[in-house]
């Protein structure tokens, strides 16, 4: 069978899962007939491929597979994006276009809204949580959890997912969805002990663990206690944490959690921004030193993580902290993790290779020792190809984060500052808004932050690596001469 069926079999399902909420809120049954309409396309789309797409056919040739994988990946999502976004529109909830934007902004776990939730039907919300958690863990981890072949690793890695858990990739899957089910299950009675409602707990705990930020409030989570917003904080710092991290940490290995660089490095990171947040927020609005603490910790985690749940506005904020929340975004979460941005243990990499490069031209007669890294499989050496790999990753990143914040400036007619806020919010797939993504924003900015969010999640080459290609792989994925 084709795997581009079965994976559109999955997503069949997937569209279905909302029709869960109809029990608990019996007025929304008039909006069954959208989330049905969503997954009959799916499997109408399937069976398309089982008919007249070509079976899986290994080649010899790495260049072929990977070009086969990424494909597969894109298409993926990119079917997705669409089928989540149909019930907003056949629902009457929005029109095509913030339909497609919620629906990638879901998918690719980045959070930024243009819908009011206030007035939104619960159905609808459930479906953008549960948009979040899926594109938090991955379709194609999900795949692999029921199906195992030839082709899986490439799938695995072509998606973003670099550390294996277990020797079986599909019990590595499996080892995935099992540690985001069982956090599903303690964030949500955690939020609940704490005096949140069911479905609200249940909605936040998906999207802080898939670093989303989709709240089921207007307010986000301005108006909850200090206790619920530290229990947030740490299912962001769970959710933005590598997932061999969260294996160990399970298994009691703490040791071996301790020496890991990236958790360091982000310890180090926010040690370096609560003074400046902290300090700047004291001299903007009167607050205890407690509030200050919660509020700038949870803004560095919201941050850091992706993650983009908010305690309030960000339009009146000094610019101190707003510049020093977009480096965050920039930075982004942990490798191997739902986290967006350029990753931790990447930023790690390029920071100590520039280092070394200044440290050769001001010192030249001084011998370097080798660069090592605390990974969650052990320690390692740092090789010139991974060091490169990521000076190259940084240098397209911020040519793609410049470009978008050019166009959000041309689209919106925002300030720099506000652009530079808002670009890196959608390309690192955080959700923080300064206030330019908005139910009147242009179609323009709509279609730039969709890009920026798709390439994003994808980590940019793989979009671009099918573009070049695109052409001949759908004359090869179908019987066409």
């Amino acid at each position: 069978m084709n795997n581009y069926g079965k994976v559109t079999i999955l997503s069949g399902f997937i569209a279905a899962l909302p029709l869960l909420v109809i029990p608990f809120y019996p007025t929304d049954i008039i909006y069954a007939k959208d989330f049905l309409i969503s997954s009959g396309i799916c499997f109408i789309v399937a069976l398309l491929f089982f008919k007249f797409g070509k079976p899986y056919v290994p080649s010899r040739f790495y260049t072929v597979t990977q070009r086969r994988s990424t494909m597969f990946v894109l298409y993926a999502w990119v079917f997705n994006f669409f089928i989540g976004a149909l019930p907003f529109v056949t629902g009457g909830q929005l029109p095509f276009l913030r339909a497609l934007f919620e629906s990638v902004s879901g998918f690719t776990t980045c959070g930024l809204s243009t819908i009011n939730v206030g007035i939104t039907p619960m159905i609808f919300l459930f479906h953008r949580s549960l948009m979040q958690y899926v594109g938090g863990f991955g379709f194609i981890v999900l795949f692999l959890s029921m199906v195992n072949d030839k082709q899986s690793m490439e799938l695995f890695s072509a998606e973003g997912h670099p550390d294996k858990l277990r020797p079986n990739l599909q019990i590595t899957a499996r080892t995935i969805l099992n540690i985001y089910m069982f956090l599903l299950l303690a964030g949500t009675v955690g939020f609940m002990v704490l005096g949140m409602p069911l479905f609200d707990a249940l909605n936040h705990t998906m999207c802080a663990l898939s670093t989303g930020g989709f709240s089921t409030k207007m307010s986000s989570f301005g108006d909850y206690s200090s206790a619920i917003d530290l229990w947030l904080v740490l299912l962001m710092l769970l959710g933005t944490t590598n997932t061999v991290v969260l294996l160990m940490l399970s298994q009691r290995k703490f040791r071996q959690v301790y020496k890991n660089t990236e958790l360091r490095f982000l310890g180090i990171t926010v040690a370096v921004c609560m003074p400046i947040i902290m300090i700047s927020m004291a001299s903007f609005m009167k607050m205890s030193l407690w509030d200050n603490f919660v509020y700038s910790l949870f803004n560095i985690f919201s941050s850091l993580s992706t993650a983009g749940f908010c305690l309030g506005s960000y339009e009146n904020l000094p610019h101190l902290v707003i510049l020093t929340l977009t480096l965050l975004m920039i930075f982004g979460g942990g490798m191997g993790s739902t986290a967006g941005g350029l990753k931790l243990t990447r930023v790690y990499i390029y920071l100590r290779s520039q280092f070394n490069e200044v440290y050769k031209n001001v010192y030249p007669s001084r011998k370097l020792t080798t660069m090592k890294i605390y990974r969650p499989s052990g320690e390692d050496i740092i090789s010139e190809k991974e060091q490169c790999d990521a000076i190259n990753y940084v240098s397209l990143y911020i040519i793609m984060y410049v470009l978008g914040v050019a166009l959000t400036i041309a689209f919106s007619g925002c300030q720099l500052h506000e652009a530079m806020f808002e670009f890196a919010s959608s390309l690192s797939t955080v959700g923080l808004s300064i206030g330019v993504t908005n139910p009147d924003a242009s179609a323009g900015v709509l279609i730039v932050e969709i890009i920026g969010m798709l390439m994003g999640r994808l980590e940019i080459l793989p979009v671009l690596y099918v573009l070049k290609y695109w052409k001949d792989d759908m004359r090869k994925l179908f019987r066409i001469s």
